[in-house]
């Protein structure tokens, strides 16, 4: 058992549930702003309504499947992060979204675009601050470090692969496209990796080695 979950430091458990519940409430800004889903929720909203099955059946379901894949190829990124990331987010979001609306839900195209630049940044800073937590990776988000391990290709690279494979089965499904969802696709990857280097290098004390091995 600790070899599946090795023992963490409080400052990286702290950062890997901060990360999490910033993926959710970043998922939160993405629905209040009704411009397009990040890709890997936008597509799970398409399965949803394609199968009639209910969000978080579907998304636990899909993450057991993606599951087999990172334990053959990245059994060292399993660990609690993975378990928090997998089961839990849905019910975080299904919680703050209600409360989220009643706060701050508007309609104008101007507040609608700061809650998408919002979900974005949130969104890539809570991906970089759980990831580089090392207490284990989602199965979606193990994919593209895996192929970024295995190819030596670039990780944004790999995570932009990945997001538009999921934009392309979103829109096979008929699911919701938007500007969101193809700032997502083409701008996680990226934005992930500068948060890798700044905030998540500042909170838990690798800026130094960042730099020394870029």
């Amino acid at each position: 058992m600790k070899a599946i979950f090795p023992k963490i430091t409080l400052r990286r458990f702290i950062g890997m549930v901060l990360g999490n519940v910033g993926l959710a409430v970043s998922v939160c800004f993405f629905r209040m702003a009704a411009l397009g889903n990040d890709p890997f929720s936008g597509m799970m909203v398409a399965i949803t309504e394609f199968t009639g099955v209910k969000y978080s059946v579907c998304l636990i379901t899909l993450n057991c499947f993606l599951f087999l894949f990172e334990i053959f190829k990245g059994r060292d990124m399993i660990g609690l992060g993975t378990l928090v990331n997998w089961f839990l987010i849905g019910y975080i979001v299904d919680f703050l979204y209600p409360f989220m609306v009643d706060f701050g839900h508007n309609t104008l195209m101007w507040q609608r675009i700061i809650y998408l630049a919002l979900g974005v940044i949130i969104t890539s800073m809570g991906c970089s601050m759980y990831q580089q937590a090392k207490a284990g990776i989602a199965p979606y988000d193990s994919i593209s470090l895996i192929f970024d391990r295995e190819t030596k290709v670039p990780y944004f690279w790999c995570r932009m692969a990945t997001d538009v494979m999921c934009v392309i089965v979103c829109f096979a499904l008929g699911g919701l496209l938007g500007v969101g969802t193809i700032i997502c696709a083409f701008g996680l990857g990226p934005f992930i990796s500068f948060f890798n280097r700044t905030t998540s290098a500042a909170f838990y004390g690798t800026r130094k080695q960042t730099t020394k091995n870029p």
